[in-house]
């Protein structure tokens, strides 16, 4: 999304839906130094949680995402096919495709 053009300050969870192996091996810093869901990172995620949950802010029944002692768990079925990005992004033109990366109108 493009950033915020309110006054309100925007807080926002963003979650990264990763195979333990791709973690262990893409990202092995989002482990050590507190992100992922190491002690730290899995604490800190907590915190947000809870905050979210006194601000009224709850997950609707049957959420299909949970907080575990491991990190989230995305107990749902996938929403989007397969390959279904790739498809898309072929239909796009050269021009499509810098506009949208750069979040160009």
């Amino acid at each position: 999304s493009r950033g915020n053009a309110s006054p309100r300050t925007w807080r926002l969870l963003l979650l990264h839906y990763l195979a333990r192996p791709v973690l262990e091996q893409v990202y092995p810093e989002w482990q050590t130094e507190g992100g992922g869901f190491g002690p730290q990172g899995l604490a800190l995620v907590s915190r947000m949680v809870d905050l979210r949950r006194s601000q009224g802010l709850v997950d609707p029944p049957g959420s299909p995402v949970q907080l575990t002692s491991d990190g989230f768990l995305f107990t749902g079925k996938p929403l989007t096919p397969p390959r279904h990005w790739e498809a898309l992004i072929r239909q796009l033109s050269p021009n499509e495709i810098r506009r949208t990366k750069h979040l160009l109108p």
